[in-house]
């Protein structure tokens, strides 16, 4: 679709230029709802994390007051640059992928050769496939600002595909290394968050 419609908008200006304004707005709108859900639903687990295991009191005796904060606050970065979003965008990048780059780099002390890999369930790959395609959302966003990548919208559609397929293949690693450090039960059982406590 970035290829076909080149220019600004992203869903909107696709479903515009394919199927009408009509459906145009209601794509629009739709995508802003989508998007309104995840942003509460993120809102209320970071509300539960500053909770337990923080324990700020006041986040739980007034929810109101929190949501209020959390929103005014996701808003202002909305009225910041572009250039200064990319900046702080980067930072947080690359701190989310600290835990990334550690895992591949002590993996090697830690390989386990005699792992099963229970080649046999190769069918239960499917299973995944939701958090694979979960793991897609926020880059439909180059889409939203495909004219500010450098080489314009015609180069969206690779650079999508680029980090989607850099990021499978980091949380593939990633994940291998917990299965070989913890164990498939550990990991099942006590979560990621706990791989420090395997490593001795």
């Amino acid at each position: 679709a970035a290829r076909i419609f080149p220019g600004e908008g992203g869903f909107y200006n696709y479903c515009k230029t394919a199927l009408g304004e009509d459906i145009g707005f209601i794509a629009n709108w739709a995508y802003l709802l989508g998007y309104m859900g995840t942003v509460a639903t993120i809102t209320s687990a970071i509300r539960d994390l500053l909770i337990d295991p923080i324990g700020l009191e006041w986040v739980q005796d007034y929810p109101f007051v929190f949501y209020i904060i959390f929103v005014a606050l996701i808003s202002l970065l909305n009225t910041i640059s572009i250039t200064l979003i990319s900046k702080i965008q980067s930072i947080i990048t690359l701190l989310k992928l600290m835990p990334l780059i550690i895992m591949l780099g002590i993996i090697y002390f830690y390989w386990n050769p005699s792992f099963d890999y229970q080649i046999h369930r190769i069918g239960d790959l499917g299973g995944t496939i939701p958090l694979v395609l979960f793991s897609f959302l926020g880059f439909e966003s180059c889409c939203n600002i495909g004219h500010y990548i450098r080489g314009g919208t015609q180069q969206v559609a690779k650079v999508i595909l680029i980090a989607f397929s850099t990021s499978v293949l980091l949380y593939t690693v990633f994940h291998l290394g917990m299965l070989h450090i913890m164990g498939s039960d550990a990991l099942a059982t006590q979560g990621v968050h706990a791989f420090p406590l395997f490593m001795g």
